[in-house]
């Protein structure tokens, strides 16, 4: 078995020609290869459900059987186990894989397998040294091409294939990263997080990509605070280029129409989530990182909020029109907001497309890993050894990342009460005031949702229970603020007939809502911090240890 480590990006069509001149590539010539690409599975897609894939290739005349099992991909370096061998003829093996279980349980299934999709590129290759690593540098430019079950074998679903893999032969990560930034800085490429077999499955299914949520919060177990760290930030980072390229194909010329506001939502709240743990892990980082990723991560997510707050206003006046304009009137309205969306998404497009992203993601990937090791010791739940600190205690040791971000969550409570009794005391509060108390709100439950496998299940239930709700009240009076001052922005008067009946319903909207703003408030103040699980006689978020 061997452990495939390779990081793939997207190349813009146009960005070819530079890609085969790129001085870092054109000192050889690149290797030229056919590949004809087959995937099996079973009649119900097992395999995909085990994350595994099982492909057999013609390069030449040479048939290669591989399979390869889940990959493991932090923040878009794909890791992930492989198992290839030559095989005489167009038929399946696999006595080249050498864990027995899987061998047999691979055997068995052998007689009901049967092909899903298929890919066909031409590959151009170069070996590269970077530092003290080699790495292959893979071009592909072609198609996948699947037949649904219910499908026209005639007619085949096809899918474009135009990307750039690299791939760690020998040698380090930073290395295979350095070289990729090296790339990205001249030419059009961008992340790709799904594979060609993703996108195959998804053709064959006939799916499309859709927002992705931030995955997991069980990083706090059994690991150090780096590590913890680590494990969140990428997957903050998988579910950002997940939305951003979900994004990018489905604005792909087609209009504001074709784009699920979700995408434009949950990248900006992949980015919050980011600087969250930024913070919560403060002291287990560098100060140069943060002073550096902190404002950078900031200033992406605020290039992407115009596209946001064009897409929720538009939708939420084409959902609820005001009833007091007259249906001519209200089509010109609905146009003139179409067409701030449109720019806003087009300018939304950029900003994903451009370089600079690019560079920004692969540079938080590459400084991310090369943070140096973390001494702060284990956190809860992980037994220590003989080579404990002197003191600790031999069960569990409370790590100092852990220690700070529950001192994070419980000086955001403090701040949140005080600003929520505040805001209660003076329904007439500005809109502004509110917006402060929901980005501390938002920051808190970022807080809770890192911490979530530590704090005891009916302290997340019970806040959760009193955070959304306000949460949404408060989101839904910013987005009426929003609106109202787009809206103002965008007219040729303040009291311009085309906008006033909007921002008209949007006030009365925000009326409402500071209404029942201090009833959703008020059991904030009685509510005590949330704690640790117990994992020893001291169980409070503040615990020193």
């Amino acid at each position: 078995m061997a452990t495939e480590t390779e990081l793939k990006l997207a190349l813009v069509p146009a960005g070819i020609p530079a890609l085969l001149a790129h001085p870092l590539l054109s000192a050889a010539p690149p290797r030229r290869t056919r590949l004809a690409n087959t995937y099996f599975d079973t009649a119900d897609l097992g395999l995909l459900a085990r994350r595994f894939a099982i492909r057999l290739r013609k390069a030449g005349r040479r048939r290669l059987v591989t399979i390869k099992g889940e990959a493991k991909s932090p923040g878009g370096l794909s890791r992930r186990a492989e198992w290839e061998a030559e095989v005489p003829g167009d038929v399946l093996r696999f006595d080249h894989v050498d864990a027995p279980e899987l061998r047999a349980e691979l055997t068995a299934l052998l007689p009901s397998l049967r092909p899903v999709f298929s890919t066909d590129f031409l590959r151009l290759t170069w070996q590269v040294r970077r530092g003290v690593s080699t790495i292959e540098v893979a071009f592909d430019r072609g198609r996948i091409l699947a037949v649904p079950e219910d499908g026209d074998p005639a007619h085949p679903l096809r899918e474009a294939i135009c990307e750039v893999e690299l791939e760690l032969l020998e040698g380090q990560d930073d290395d295979l990263l350095a070289l990729a930034e090296a790339l990205a800085a001249t030419l059009p490429l961008l992340p790709a997080p799904a594979s060609k077999a993703e996108r195959g499955y998804r053709l064959y299914r006939r799916e499309r990509p859709v927002p992705v949520k931030v995955r997991g919060n069980g990083y706090l177990t059994a690991a150090t605070p780096l590590e913890a760290f680590r494990g969140y930030a990428f997957a903050c980072l998988e579910s950002f280029n997940r939305n951003a390229a979900g994004f990018l194909s489905a604005h792909g010329g087609k209009g504001a129409g074709a784009t699920d506001p979700e995408f434009i939502h949950q990248a900006r709240v992949a980015l919050r989530r980011l600087r969250s743990a930024l913070r919560l892990f403060a002291d287990a980082l560098p100060p140069d990182y943060l002073a550096h990723w902190q404002p950078a991560l900031a200033a992406l997510a605020n290039a992407l909020g115009p596209a946001r707050e064009w897409q929720v206003l538009a939708d939420d006046l084409r959902r609820h029109p005001s009833s007091a304009q007259p249906p001519r009137q209200l089509a010109r309205l609905l146009a003139h907001l179409a067409r701030h969306e449109r720019q806003a998404l087009a300018h939304a497009r950029q900003v994903l497309a451009a370089a600079d992203t690019t560079h920004l993601v692969l540079g938080f990937l590459r400084a991310t890993l090369a943070l140096p090791p973390d001494q702060t010791g284990v956190l809860p739940g992980k037994t220590t050894g003989k080579d404990a600190a002197p003191g600790a205690s031999r069960e569990t040791v409370t790590s100092r990342a852990l220690r700070r971000a529950g001192k994070s969550v419980q000086r955001r409570l403090a701040r949140l009460q005080k600003d929520a009794a505040s805001a209660a005391d003076r329904p007439e509060a500005l809109a502004s005031d509110w917006h402060r108390l929901r980005i501390a709100i938002k920051r808190l439950r970022y807080s809770l949702d890192a911490l979530a496998s530590q704090v005891r299940p009916r302290d997340l239930k019970v806040w959760n229970r009193h955070l959304l709700p306000l949460q949404d009240a408060l989101g839904q009076l910013n987005d009426s603020a929003v609106g109202i001052a787009h809206l103002r922005a965008s007219a040729p008067r303040p009291d311009d007939s085309l906008v006033a009946p909007a921002i008209a319903r949007l006030e009365g909207r925000a009326d409402a809502l500071f209404l029942i703003l201090p009833t959703l408030v008020a059991p904030l103040a009685n509510l005590e911090p949330p704690r640790l699980k117990k994992s020893g006689a001291k169980n409070s978020l503040n615990t020193a240890g």
